[in-house]
Order: structure tokens, then C-alpha cells, then sequence
């Protein structure tokens, strides 16, 4: 069939031309790319990054939050008993104290609040298996039993009514890492106040004596040796979007 195209013969002279012109537009192209990229690279810094590839970043986050829906839970996968792997000692301490409690603060109250192990675990606890996925690209089935957050705002809500609030910035026990996080992921009905793994009583090393856990994030968000949580209007400052990342981080 292809052979009752018609067809059109060009002399050297229009082939030297038509080159000559491809030539000429792929200089301008590079050169474009060139200098916006340069220009890129000159731009006012924004967090690590340089503020154009700053917004869309943000524009990507905008996208993501708008597309978020509380009843759309990860997959149940079966309960693992297994070791639970560690990926990362930013902010944890060698040990924690005895007296440990969790701060949290909040525009509304008067004063930080302080729960210990025990009034926390006084709470309803419920157990999510499901597939914990880490930013790095591996992933493994995880088992955690804790209180879910939503039932932990519900208690404080004698004192402040903490759903009202749009974000939470979440420490380690140090403060040397910390996590930005939507209040609308923390009150995914899968998202835990988590003491126990596999299991078996939180390692110090997966976060003793407890961590925040929630499928709808990577593992970055994931905060173990949790020491406070404050809640606010505004976004708060995040461990690895000052280092460059995205600040929603969602799945």
C-alpha cells in the first residue's frame, strides 16, 4: 500500500537547506533551555531549592491535598510479626526518660498539656496492618497497634477542640527532627498514635515510646520517639522540605 504514495524528490541543494534549518532550531531550543536553566540556577533560594522549582513543588502538594479523601484507606495486608525494619536515627536519643511524656500545645490552651504512656494507652486501641512504604523506594508489611489520632484529638477536645486546627508540627523527644503534617491525614482513620509494632512492644530504635503511623504518608512522616506535637493554623517548619522535599508527602 505504502507503495502508491506519492513521492517527492528534493535536490542536494534543499536537503543542504532543510538541514541548515533543523540546525538553527535546535541552537535556539539549547540556547533556551540553557538559559532558563541558568536562570533557574540564579534564582532566590526557597527552602534548598531555587523558588521556581519551589512552587512547583508546592503546586504539586496543592494537588495532592485537594485529591486527599478521609474514607480511602490502604489496603489491609496480612499481620507481620517479624523484625521491623530501621531506616534512619535523625533525632533519636540512646535512651528515653523515665518520666517520658508527650507535650502538646496548641493556640487554645493556657499551657502544654503532658500525657504519659500509661493515660495514652487508657485510650481505645486499635490494630492496622498495611504496607509501610518508605521514600527511598522499598517497602515492607507492617503491623501497629496504638490509638488513633482522631480518638486522641477527641480526647484533648475538653481542653481544645483540636480538629479545628489545619496543621501539626510533631517532634522527637530532642527536637532534631521534625515533621509538618495536615491535620486531615492526621485524622485518617488509619492514622495511629503507635506504641506497639508487630507484635511486640515499640524497639528504641523503631521509636520508643512512641511514634506517629499512618499509610497515607511516606515513611519520612512517620516520626518515632515522639516528644511533642504542636497544633496551629499555619504550616510549620519540616525536617526534609528544609532540605529540599516536598512537605506533603502523601500516597
Amino acid at each position: 500500500m505504502s507503495d502508491n504514495l506519492p513521492r517527492r524528490q528534493i535536490d542536494e541543494r534543499e536537503f543542504k537547506k532543510m538541514n541548515r534549518r533543523k540546525l538553527l532550531t535546535w541552537a535556539v531550543l539549547s540556547a533556551a533551555g540553557f538559559a532558563g536553566i541558568r536562570a533557574i540556577d540564579a534564582s532566590e533560594v526557597d527552602m534548598e531549592l531555587p523558588w521556581p522549582l519551589r512552587s512547583v513543588n508546592r503546586l504539586t502538594d496543592q494537588f495532592w491535598n485537594s485529591v486527599f479523601r478521609n474514607n480511602a484507606r490502604a489496603p489491609e495486608t496480612p499481620p507481620a510479626t517479624g523484625r521491623v525494619r530501621v531506616n534512619g536515627y535523625v533525632g533519636m536519643n540512646a535512651s528515653v526518660p523515665a518520666d517520658w511524656k508527650l507535650q502538646i500545645n496548641s493556640p487554645g490552651l493556657a499551657s502544654p498539656l503532658f500525657m504519659s504512656l500509661d493515660e495514652i494507652k487508657a485510650l481505645p486501641a486499635v490494630t492496622e496492618s498495611f504496607e509501610f512504604k518508605c521514600i527511598e523506594g522499598w517497602s515492607e508489611n507492617v503491623t501497629a497497634r496504638g490509638v488513633k489520632f482522631s480518638d486522641f484529638a477527641k480526647h484533648l477536645s475538653e481542653k481544645d477542640e483540636i480538629s479545628k486546627y489545619a496543621f501539626a508540627l510533631l517532634a522527637t523527644i530532642n527536637g532534631g527532627y521534625y515533621v509538618s503534617m495536615d491535620m486531615r491525614s492526621l485524622m485518617h482513620s488509619q492514622t495511629l498514635l503507635c506504641y506497639e509494632m508487630n507484635g511486640r512492644t515499640l524497639l528504641l530504635e523503631n521509636g520508643y515510646p512512641l511514634r506517629l503511623i499512618t499509610p497515607v504518608k511516606y515513611g519520612v512522616k512517620n516520626i518515632k520517639q515522639l516528644g511533642s506535637i504542636d497544633f496551629g493554623h499555619s504550616p510549620p517548619a519540616d525536617y526534609w522540605a528544609e532540605l529540599g522535599y516536598g512537605e506533603h508527602l502523601g500516597l
